[in-house]
């Protein structure tokens, strides 16, 4: 005779009610089945074949359902809760400033913004995966400025965390400075660059206006209004109405999200899996690793196709990594690059290499013709160069990295080749 066990039917009978405190008990049932089922089979082996045969079937069966449970009870664990399921933290705090949730409409207005969030999965997908590339430099530089690490939080709300990031309004990069900002904070603007652009920079170029802005408002969510709606504006609201207290304040209903939008932001990156968003680290962003190089430009303009070659990658790496770079070539000047980890220490001979090697391929394509510089002029173009010269636009292009659709300007140097 062979045991009977009461664990299967029991599982069958729980997975029937489903839910995920069900589906774990259900598992435990048919793991102890599974036992049982053993045991009967050793029982069995001294018994009849059909008798060993059917405890053999059973036991297959019930490892098949217990393998399909555990994929079930992965998937449930995975899964989100409903959005009402979701509660705010009793105590909430900004740049260690209480946020007073007790007031009338403070917790409506929190609330708001973290219910948004929340129901924007792929958006907050990314900023757990962009996080983990981005967090760990600026909140060595918060530290390093001695300013509260929660400050790191606004980058998710002005860009996503997109160093590329542009606004209706033109403000642009990571931290969204707008041109005059940023030129004030150190961050240069030309038609060869915009470094609003490069992260590291506008990070150093936020905290110094952030420190300058809490210096005169002595609040931290004054400070971010600030940031978001110009300091003119809120120093307004605040004389016209008499109050100093953010929370009381009334402002462009833009601004009055923004700060809101930063502390929901922050309750949950805190700790996103509380709220459904467990990544575990190999599917989060690694940070960039790079190295740094100096060029100088003696001629008219490097491409940056030559950059790549020299760094050993592509020019669409070397795009991605300086997204500063507004345009395919860099000007007469010194520049500073980023360049894939490790490409620093062969980069210069590799890039005087190439220089020879265009060199040598210039001289054999024009050989017989004789270099002439011509000083560009106001109202010049470039088919009328050509004309005068007698050449193609194209060979013009090509000889001085002028790219379609690039404008030249008065005072430029460029070289004609000519019979």
């Amino acid at each position: 005779m062979t045991r009977r066990s009461v664990a299967g039917p029991l599982a069958s009978s729980v997975l029937r009610r489903g839910g995920l405190c069900t589906v774990a008990l259900a598992l435990v049932c048919l793991v102890a089945a599974a036992a049982s089922a053993e045991d009967a089979s050793d029982a069995a082996s001294g018994g009849s074949k059909n008798e060993t045969q059917a405890v053999l079937k059973a036991n297959r069966e019930l490892l098949d359902r217990l393998r399909r449970l555990e994929r079930r009870l992965e998937q449930a664990t995975n899964h989100r809760l409903p959005l009402a399921a979701y509660k705010l933290p009793e105590t909430v705090t900004l740049c260690g400033e209480y946020v007073p949730q007790e007031l009338w409409d403070v917790k409506v207005r929190l609330e708001r913004e973290f219910l948004s969030i929340l129901s924007s999965e792929p958006v907050v997908i990314l900023w757990v995966k962009r996080a983990n590339r981005y967090f760990p430099h600026i909140e060595k530089r918060i530290r390093l400025a001695g300013l509260p690490d929660d400050l790191k939080y606004m980058t998710v709300v002005e860009s996503n965390l997109n160093p590329q990031a542009r606004s209706w309004a033109g403000a642009m990069g990571m931290w969204q400075f707008i041109r005059s900002t940023g030129r004030k904070y150190g961050l240069n603007h030309s038609y060869w660059l915009d470094e609003r652009r490069d992260f590291e920079k506008a990070t150093d170029g936020a905290l110094r206006y952030l420190k300058d802005l809490f210096k005169e408002f002595q609040s931290w969510p004054l400070a971010l209004a600030a940031y978001n709606a110009g300091g003119e504006r809120v120093r307004e609201a605040m004389v016209t109405q008499g109050v100093t207290n953010y929370y009381q304040l009334a402002l462009p209903q833009e601004t009055e999200r923004y700060v809101f939008r930063v502390i929901a932001a922050k309750v949950i990156l805190e700790n996103p899996g509380k709220y459904g968003f467990a990544l575990d680290e190999p599917e989060r962003y690694r940070p960039l690793n790079t190295d740094w190089v100096k060029t100088k430009v003696i001629g008219r303009r490097l491409h940056l196709r030559d950059v790549a070659e020299a760094a050993g990658t592509y020019f669409r790496h070397i795009k991605q990594l300086n997204p500063q770079l507004r345009r395919d070539s860099l000007p007469r000047g010194v520049h500073r690059i980023r360049v894939p980890a490790g490409a620093a220490e062969d980069f210069h001979a590799n890039l005087q290499a190439i220089r020879q090697r265009n060199s040598r391929q210039a001289k054999a394509s024009r050989k017989g013709q004789k270099a002439v510089t011509y000083r560009v002029k106001k109202g010049d173009t470039l088919w009328a160069i050509a004309e005068r010269y007698g050449v193609t636009i194209r060979a013009l292009r090509r000889w001085n990295g002028i790219r379609r659709g690039e404008p030249i300007y008065p005072g430029e140097r460029l070289l004609v080749y000519v019979k």
